[in-house]
C-alpha cells in the first residue's frame, strides 16, 4: 500500500502534469518559459538545502521522500520539469503536450491502481501488471486529446514499459520523470516519420 505521503505525491504529480500539458498546448508555456521554470526549480532546490523557504518547505515536508529531502530537495519535480523542457525542445507542441500528459497520468495512475494488483511486473518487483495497464489506459485517454488515438496508445504503452525498466546512464538510474516523456514523444515522432 502507498503511504499517505506517496499518494499525495502522485496526486500532486497528476495536477501539475495536467496544468503544464494544458499550458503547453494552449501556448501559455513555451520553451523559454519552461527553461525559466526549470532553472527556478533548480535554484529553489539548492537554496532549500541550506534554508527553509516558507511555502516550499511546507511542500517538501508533506510530499518529498525522506531519502532525498536533504540531498536533492524537489528531485522528482525538477526531473519532471527537465523531461518537460526536453520534450518541448525535441518535439512539436502537440507531441510535447501528449508526452507530458502521458507522464502525468501514466506515472500517477500506475502506482495508485498498482498497489492493489496481484500480478508482479516482470521488470520491477515493486510494480504490478495491473498498475501498468491502468497507467496505459489513463495515459492513452489523456494523450488522445493532443494526438491520434493509435499514437496515444502506442506511445503510452512504450512509455509505461520503459518506466518499469532500469535505464542507467553515467552509473545512475535515470528518473522516470525524464524517461517517460522522452520515450512517449520519440515514439509518436517516429510513427509520424514512418507513416
Amino acid at each position: 500500500m502507498l503511504t499517505t505521503k506517496e499518494t499525495g505525491r502522485k496526486i500532486l504529480h497528476l495536477v501539475f502534469g495536467l496544468l503544464i500539458a494544458s499550458a503547453i498546448f494552449l501556448v501559455l508555456l513555451d520553451k523559454a518559459g519552461m527553461l525559466a521554470v526549470l532553472f527556478a526549480g533548480i535554484s529553489i532546490s539548492l537554496i532549500s538545502k541550506k534554508a527553509n523557504i516558507p511555502l516550499i518547505s511546507w511542500f517538501l515536508d508533506r510530499f518529498e521522500r525522506e531519502n532525498v529531502k536533504d540531498k536533492f530537495p524537489g528531485k522528482g519535480t525538477i526531473y519532471f520539469f527537465a523531461g518537460t523542457t526536453l520534450a518541448l525542445f525535441l518535439f512539436t507542441k502537440d507531441v510535447a503536450a501528449a508526452a507530458v500528459i502521458i507522464l502525468a497520468l501514466g506515472d500517477s495512475f500506475a502506482p495508485l491502481v498498482g498497489q492493489f494488483g496481484r500480478i508482479k511486473h516482470p521488470l520491477d518487483k515493486y510494480k504490478s501488471i495491473e498498475g501498468v495497464i491502468a497507467g496505459i489506459v489513463a495515459a492513452s485517454a489523456g494523450a488522445s486529446l493532443f494526438v491520434s488515438l493509435p499514437e496515444a496508445i502506442i506511445a503510452s504503452t512504450a512509455a509505461m514499459i520503459a518506466e518499469g525498466m532500469r535505464i542507467v546512464a553515467w552509473n545512475e538510474k535515470l528518473d522516470d520523470n525524464l524517461v517517460i516523456p522522452l520515450v512517449a514523444g520519440a515514439v509518436i515522432t517516429l510513427m509520424r516519420v514512418a507513416l
